[in-house]
């Protein structure tokens, strides 16, 4: 009786996660969710005391397994987020990893690039030494410059920033959908998570 009230408890609680609301949208339930909603079905209305502890064991598996699958998606997702391309290398796709990367990192160095250049001469390294002039003196030369002077630097670092957020918004969303592949084709294997006495 015991081994069944755990083994209840924990299909419980692996259920309440596989089926938890998701930061990450998707269409459908990963595979092994799918799974877990075909057993519940099938057993319909038997009633609990019919049911048989292995049973109950393999619906915990496959909620250890789906809330894994959950977690690659989400990870995969939130790693192109944080720098583009890296959740593509995760799955595989190198060279759709090398592109996200390489399109953010043109986007940031020229950025950077025309953003100087728009600086006003004042500021730049040809006109004022930052490694030997005194900071005070490197302070009041930026004080000293309108806001006005500013304005083609900071809309070019502010246009460079949008880009970027579009490019890691675009690799986000496509190393989610290369996850989700990868789960559902059986690319990405996860084994359960639950210990057998």
């Amino acid at each position: 009786m015991r081994r069944v009230s755990i083994a209840i408890c924990l299909v419980l609680v692996g259920l309440s996660g596989v089926f938890a609301e998701s930061e990450v949208p998707q269409t459908e339930p990963v595979p092994a969710a799918r799974e877990i909603i075909e057993i519940i079905e099938e057993a319909g209305d038997t009633p609990l005391s019919d049911l048989v502890v292995n049973d109950l064991l393999r619906v915990a598996d496959l909620a250890t397994v789906a809330r894994q699958q959950q977690m690659h998606i989400r990870k995969s997702s939130g790693l192109s987020l944080f720098v583009p391309g890296l959740g593509q290398f995760v799955n595989g796709e190198t060279g759709t990893a090398l592109g996200f990367f390489t399109a953010d990192f043109v986007i940031h160095g020229a950025g950077a690039a025309i953003g100087y250049f728009l600086l006003p001469p004042s500021v730049k390294f040809a006109n004022l030494n930052y490694l030997q002039t005194p900071v005070i003196d490197i302070e009041t030369q930026w004080k000293n410059l309108t806001v006005a002077e500013f304005l083609p630097s900071a809309a070019v670092a502010i246009s460079a920033s949008i880009l970027s957020a579009i490019v890691r918004h675009a690799a986000s969303r496509n190393a989610r959908d290369l996850a989700i592949q990868a789960v559902e084709d059986g690319t990405v294997v996860f084994e359960p998570l639950l210990r057998r006495p």
